[in-house]
């Protein structure tokens, strides 16, 4: 009864599928993996941050690196400890 639910749930699916197939040609499809690159590019730039409000020169940046991978290392000594107490977990 289960495959039944489950092979109605997915047959709008796969009919979607099958129209899209038959609807755009494959020129359409190869034409725009050729502007992949470009597209690629925006969505990097547009996902970088600009960090320079946090970290003003590279120095301050790596202190808080150093701090980070530092406290990091101290990490495993914790394990264990999250349902004992909140003092713990300072």
């Amino acid at each position: 009864m289960r495959r039944i639910q489950t092979l109605v749930r997915l047959l709008p699916c796969a009919a979607l599928g099958v129209l899209h197939a038959l609807v755009v040609p494959p020129a359409a499809c190869a034409a725009t993996t050729t502007n992949a690159p470009a597209i690629a590019d925006a969505a990097t730039a547009a996902a970088d941050w600009d960090l320079n409000d946090l970290y003003p020169t590279l120095k301050s940046w790596e202190d808080s690196y150093a701090r980070t991978r530092e406290a990091v290392g101290k990490l495993g000594s914790l394990k264990g400890t999250l349902g004992k107490s909140a003092a713990a977990m300072s």
